[in-house]
């Protein structure tokens, strides 16, 4: 026979169990993007460039932060991946339309071949064609130089030729050229410094290629204290778009040469 409890007596209770490894401090890595920033930062830049994270600041936190800090083509690459995405929905939204128009002229060609042949016998005059509208002209020289006249004075450098390997500001149109216009990675990463740590060719590569082909560029060069040189850089897409970032260059002198030892991105 089972013992009965004393309703008056407190039941007894389980003992508590914690989660394995309960109160330890496990925060969550933030998600890696691709390439976030240009080389390093530097904190004595301007208010509105971010320092580039020290290895003692992690205490725990996923590597992956302090890759995206250190990579040169993290900017352009963002900034590409960005617009060519936005490139190509208007592309599929202009291909959609030009479909439509076809299909439209192609129903008004039939019914108007339809209509001639079962109309009366009584010979009737062609439509008058209509002519065809004449290309659209290309635009002058004098207004291609007037977008980006190049020039140089102490204070600002514009334009957007193959630059020097002299100066600061023509290696950095240089850079700019390659990307440009030569779309060659290995090019664009002989500006760099041996000893910048970057991400693989690759990378460079894939950011080139997400930019439209023909596309113009316009580069801005401005001095800054301590061989830094903030860059604004003005792109016109073959489509029309237009787009404008800025970044902070830092070049140095190794060897005989100007190379570029970090590159980041310019807020504000």
């Amino acid at each position: 026979m089972s013992e009965r409890r004393d309703p008056s007596m407190p039941r007894a209770t389980m003992p508590a169990l914690s989660p394995e490894n309960a109160g330890a401090d496990h925060p969550a890595s933030p998600e890696a993007a691709p390439w976030s920033r240009w080389l390093e930062t530097d904190d004595g830049v301007r208010g509105d460039v971010r320092r580039a994270p020290d290895p003692d600041d992690y205490d725990g936190e996923d590597l992956s932060s302090d890759l995206r800090a250190e990579d040169p083509m993290a900017p352009l690459v963002e900034e590409a991946r960005r617009r060519s995405l936005a490139t190509r929905r208007r592309q599929r939204m202009i291909m959609r339309s030009a479909l439509a128009a076809a299909a439209l002229a192609l129903v008004t060609v039939v019914a108007a071949g339809a209509w001639l042949f079962t109309g009366n016998e009584t010979p009737t005059a062609a439509p008058p064609s209509t002519p065809p509208e004449p290309p659209a002209a290309a635009p002058a020289a004098d207004a291609t130089d007037s977008w980006c006249q190049p020039s140089v004075t102490p204070e600002r450098v514009v334009g957007a030729g193959a630059g020097d390997a002299t100066t600061a500001p023509g290696v950095i149109l240089r850079l700019e050229y390659a990307w440009y216009v030569q779309r060659d990675p290995a090019a664009v990463r002989a500006l760099l410094a041996p000893d910048a740590r970057v991400a693989p060719e690759s990378a460079t590569r894939e950011a080139i290629a997400a930019v439209p082909a023909g596309t113009r560029h316009c580069v801005t060069v401005s001095p800054l204290p301590a061989g830094r040189w903030l860059v604004g850089v003005d792109e016109r897409h073959p489509d029309g778009e237009q787009a404008s970032w800025q970044q902070i260059v830092t070049t140095a002198h190794r060897d005989g040469r100007v190379l570029i030892t970090a590159i980041v991105a310019a807020e504000g």
